[in-house]
């Protein structure tokens, strides 16, 4: 279950691209560079081909006494008028 109370901000769909641009990273015991992090989660793609007029998808994370117990989540959800009608979590701890 996702709370309004933890919606952080509005992302447009054209933008979803670049929220889940993949990161580099460097490998401390060779120093080999890759390009590693998520792409656009299916769930994601799914919840924008069922999106209404007047949707908006929001990044959505849960208050730091979650994360400092080791619950965090974070995430989009969709949202039809005020009410979240869907949410994936993209990222966790």
């Amino acid at each position: 279950m996702i709370l309004t109370d933890w919606l952080q901000r509005k992302i447009e769909v054209d933008e979803l691209e670049e929220y889940f641009t993949p990161s580099p990273t460097v490998n401390l015991l060779t120093g080999e560079r890759t390009v590693s992090g998520p792409s656009v989660p299916d769930k994601v793609k799914v919840m924008v081909q069922s999106m209404q007029d007047g949707d908006e998808l929001w990044e959505f994370s849960t208050p730091d006494e979650f994360w400092e117990s080791m619950c965090g989540r974070k995430g989009v959800a969709l949202l039809r008028g005020r009410k979240i009608i869907d949410a994936t979590v993209t990222f966790m701890n």
